[in-house]
């Protein structure tokens, strides 16, 4: 059991770093990063990856399906319900401290134009879980269409994630977004399968190896091109894009493998499901009210990034012990599709 846990502590480190890099990236927009390149193409990407990598089939549709929703759906409403929560209470906060109206009807359009993405201007980062939903989806039906031939099914998936780039808009539902990181979900499940790569425990290979991420994470930092899998912006680099970004995630995976441990970074990465869910509602708190007393941008951005992830570990301990099974640790809704008592209520990691 210990021996498991420990090769899994990597992938719970590159979690960690992915995700404390977007809550950089979303604290800091008025910070120049000269990485930024680098980061748009690999840390969503990274998400996908792995969530092909430990894509499981399970008995049925049904029982497949359940657990998707329990571990997908179900964070997406609970975090988008605290989100308008939070907004309808901002909202009267600075209409009464600062002067500044909001019309209902702008808060009704923010509410109901969730299926397009790039109009959601809170909590905007939830658009991951529903499209990390419909990929499980898609996934499961081309794997069993064409499990027994490795071939066909990197080409279908090839083939959807550039449909899903061609798509482009409208983005109802993000299906376009779902399709465009087929290929990305496809690669995390080949690797995991089908590959060695992350079972190698030779320590001087392993040492090499991560030498050599190293290199060509600096040389991807110069040649990247930026996209956004949310609003799937690509600027005709489709295939560039998708070379690159596969050999970050997998380099950013061997030096986390070499590593191992960071346990703060490892616990966010646990959870990392929490820190998507709530990172956005702590900028929308804290963010406004730093800038209140901070003239100086980059300090206020800097001071407002801490805070976020201090905010997200306390937040996270919070729901994880008191609210569970609305964060994907536990189901939520079990329903008996074998005619068998449900015993299993915690929900594998998804993210």
């Amino acid at each position: 059991m210990n021996i498991g846990k420990s090769r899994m502590d990597y992938l719970d480190l590159g979690k960690g770093i992915c995700m404390i890099l977007v809550v950089w990236i979303h604290c800091t927009k008025n910070i120049t990063n000269p990485f930024e390149n680098l980061l748009q193409s690999t840390l969503m990407p990274f998400y996908f990856f792995l969530s092909g990598m430990f894509f499981k089939e399970g008995d049925n549709f049904k029982t497949f399906l359940l657990n998707k929703i329990n571990k997908l759906i179900v964070p997406f409403v609970f975090f988008f319900i605290i989100g308008v929560l939070l907004e309808l209470i901002m909202v009267q906060y600075e209409y009464m401290f600062k002067g500044i109206d909001y019309s209902v009807s702008n808060l009704r359009s923010y509410i109901f134009d969730i299926p397009f993405g790039e109009k959601v201007t809170f909590n905007l980062t939830l658009w991951f879980l529903l499209c990390l939903f419909e990929i499980n989806i898609l996934f499961y039906f081309m794997l069993k269409l064409f499990k027994k031939n490795i071939f066909i099914l990197a080409a279908s998936s090839l083939l959807f994630s550039f449909i899903g780039y061609k798509i482009g808009n409208p983005h109802i539902l993000f299906i376009d977004s779902a399709f465009s990181v087929a290929f990305f979900f496809f690669i995390g499940y080949f690797i995991k399968n089908y590959t060695s790569l992350f079972k190698i425990e030779n320590k001087n290979t392993n040492n090499i190896l991560a030498v050599v991420s190293v290199i060509i994470l600096g040389i991807i930092s110069l040649i990247a091109k930026p996209f956004y899998i949310g609003t799937n912006e690509y600027h005709n680099y489709f295939f560039p894009t998708f070379i690159l970004s596969t050999a970050s995630i997998i380099s950013v995976l061997l030096i986390c493998k070499k590593i191992n441990k960071i346990s703060f970074i490892n616990y966010i990465g646990n959870y990392s499901i929490i820190t998507l869910g709530i990172h956005m509602l702590v900028i929308r708190v804290f963010t406004s009210l730093i800038r209140d007393y901070i003239s100086i941008i980059w300090i206020a951005d800097v001071l407002s990034f801490i805070i976020n992830i201090i905010c997200c570990i306390i937040i996270t301990k919070f729901l994880v012990k008191y609210m569970p099974a609305f964060v994907a640790q536990k189901n939520l809704i079990t329903i008996d599709f074998t005619n068998k008592t449900i015993k299993q209520t915690e929900a594998p990691k998804e993210i």
